[in-house]
């Protein structure tokens, strides 16, 4: 399960993640870099703006996130607080 930080910002814009509008929502390509829908969009040629693998657009995926109350066991976490956002990567 892929943990995506509640301070996470997308690496091209440096704009947090946003959850309520879908331009903002994270959206992980096959490389599996993660960046938000908008600066997907706008990428082009279709190559991940860190490894520079060509990608298909049709084959960006969004990242569904669960928010959930509770502390991780693991304190060595870099994700451990009262709220984390847990994300599943779906197609879109």
């Amino acid at each position: 399960m892929l943990i995506v930080h509640p301070s996470s910002v997308c690496d091209v814009c440096l704009e947090p993640y946003g959850w309520e509008e879908q331009a903002r929502t994270p959206h992980a390509i096959p490389c599996g870099h993660i960046f938000c829908y908008s600066c997907l969009q706008l990428t082009t040629p279709s190559n991940c703006p860190l490894c520079r693998k060509a990608f298909l657009p049709q084959r960006i995926k969004k990242i569904h996130v669960d928010r959930f109350n509770g502390a991780i066991d693991d304190s060595s976490s870099p994700v451990c607080g009262s709220l984390t956002k847990r994300a599943k990567v779906h197609d879109r």
